[in-house]
């Protein structure tokens, strides 16, 4: 007679595969040399479209009020700007 006096029979155990989706956050940058131009209406739907996180502009004649005015238009998030 045995030594194991459990009334139940050892289960088998089966290994178990669990699949984890992993997405990693990135923020969306978009650099744009506007040479002077004003394109408030062209910036706000392509940082709507594309999701922009961070907008970085060169030779920009876009006054800093017209440009928060513009972007803030699409109600995303209020936004801030960086002095260089």
């Amino acid at each position: 007679m045995s030594n194991d006096t459990r009334p139940y029979e050892k289960e088998k155990l089966q290994p178990v595969r669990v699949f984890v989706r992993r997405e990693v956050a990135m923020a969306t940058f978009l650099f744009w040399n506007l040479g002077e131009r004003r394109l408030e209406p062209v910036l706000r739907r392509l940082t709507a479209r594309h999701q922009i996180d961070v907008l970085m502009l060169a030779e920009c004649a876009i006054p800093e009020d017209s440009m928060l005015d513009a972007l803030n238009a699409e109600q995303l998030p209020a936004d801030n700007r960086v002095k260089a």
